[in-house]
């Protein structure tokens, strides 16, 4: 679809692309702590200081996740009944 000036409109990188570095960024985070609280759990490792913060983000990656990146997030209209017309 043209705009009114007839140039065909841009995809909107400026939008996106920082939404997806992010959840790139945040999947690489969660995974980190992820190991590093398995190797933990398992005895593999005893942690230091900064195994420790990686344990203790654990459920902020998992928080950020679930508030911005999920299906669950406020503006996600994916589970909403469709509106009745009348």
């Amino acid at each position: 679809m043209a705009a009114p000036d007839g140039n065909l409109p841009a995809f909107p990188w400026r939008r996106v692309l920082p939404g997806m570095v992010a959840g790139v960024a945040l999947f690489f985070l969660f995974l980190q702590s992820l190991t590093t609280a398995l190797a933990w759990q398992r005895g593999e490792v005893v942690p230091e200081v900064l195994d420790w913060v990686w344990i203790w983000l654990l459920p902020l990656w998992i928080g950020i996740y679930f508030r911005y990146f999920s299906i669950f997030r406020r503006e996600c209209g994916a589970c909403t009944m469709p509106e009745e017309k009348s």
